[in-house]
């Protein structure tokens, strides 16, 4: 018998690392409303959990478009509104496919998106299907380790010059007359060194002041007071990309231009090495 139950305790343990075996290009997604708190299916059920970045939390996001969130093997499927998220096995239907939108939406199949219940903060919080409203508990970024830079300022890790990929000896660089921030030949001057946490969400700062996006797609990057608030807050991806907390929108060189003086603009995300940045230490 108990040789009997031994196997019985393998088998369900094989079972679950099946379950929860890791896939290719998977992330964990923070809520927004509740840092350091992520989208959880330990249970095969939707709660949010403490960000670990294990495999109950490891999801492949869609990618363009609607399709699949799989977690493991099965995928996240959305029941009635004020129903649990829950995986199960991948099938054609609606109510499995989502959008990763811009601001951080998941928006289901059906119309409804991904809700933590309530707003709450709590370990175990459901994650329910519920109808958008765009609200920060209905927002999930892709978490990056966890840091919270504090607000106001503190806790930068490193001074670097920010070089987009598509340019080399080019860098980001604060106008003087007018704070936009532009393309320019690297010269490492104090208006080119940006000062920020290597992982996670983070205050850029640059010159006393923080990197600042517009809000809306080719609204111009500029260097303003540093005010704490979600235009100012930034998430380091691991592409290289740079993406703002508060439009999902990424930093980008407008037009893969390389000529000095180019306006550096947030656009929609694509990956284009005009949105990827090397970091060089200073």
């Amino acid at each position: 018998m108990t040789s009997l139950r031994s196997l019985l305790g393998g088998l369900a343990a094989l079972a679950a690392a099946a379950l929860f075996a890791p896939t290719a290009a998977a992330d964990a997604l923070e809520a927004g409303h509740a840092r350091g708190m992520c989208l959880d299916f330990a249970t095969g059920r939707g709660i949010i959990a403490k960000c670990s970045g294990q495999n109950p939390q490891d999801l492949r996001l869609p990618n363009y478009g609607a399709d699949f969130l799989k977690v493991g093997r099965y995928c996240v499927t959305a029941g009635r509104e004020g129903e649990q998220l829950y995986a199960s096995n991948c099938k054609n239907r609606s109510d499995q496919y989502w959008t990763y939108s811009q601001n951080g939406t998941l928006v289901n199949g059906t119309g409804l998106c991904a809700d933590v219940e309530g707003a709450s903060k709590y370990n175990g919080a459901r994650v329910i299907a519920y109808r958008c409203s765009g609200k920060s508990n209905q927002r999930f970024a892709v978490w990056q380790g966890g840091y919270d830079p504090g607000y106001p300022g503190g806790g930068y890790q490193v001074s670097v010059l920010l070089s987009p990929q598509h340019a080399p000896g080019m860098c980001l660089d604060r106008d003087k007359s007018s704070s936009q921030i532009i393309l320019f030949g690297c010269h490492g001057k104090s208006n080119q060194v940006f000062s920020l946490s290597q992982n996670g969400r983070t205050e850029i700062r640059v010159s006393n002041g923080c990197l600042t996006s517009s809000g809306y797609s080719r609204g111009p990057v500029y260097a303003a007071s540093c005010n704490g608030r979600p235009e100012q807050s930034w998430v380091l991806m691991r592409d290289n990309t740079i993406r703002n907390d508060s439009s999902g929108l990424c930093l980008d060189v407008d037009g893969a231009s390389r000529r000095e003086r180019t306006q550096i603009i947030t656009f929609k995300c694509s990956g284009k090495s005009n949105q990827r940045f090397n970091l060089y230490q200073r």
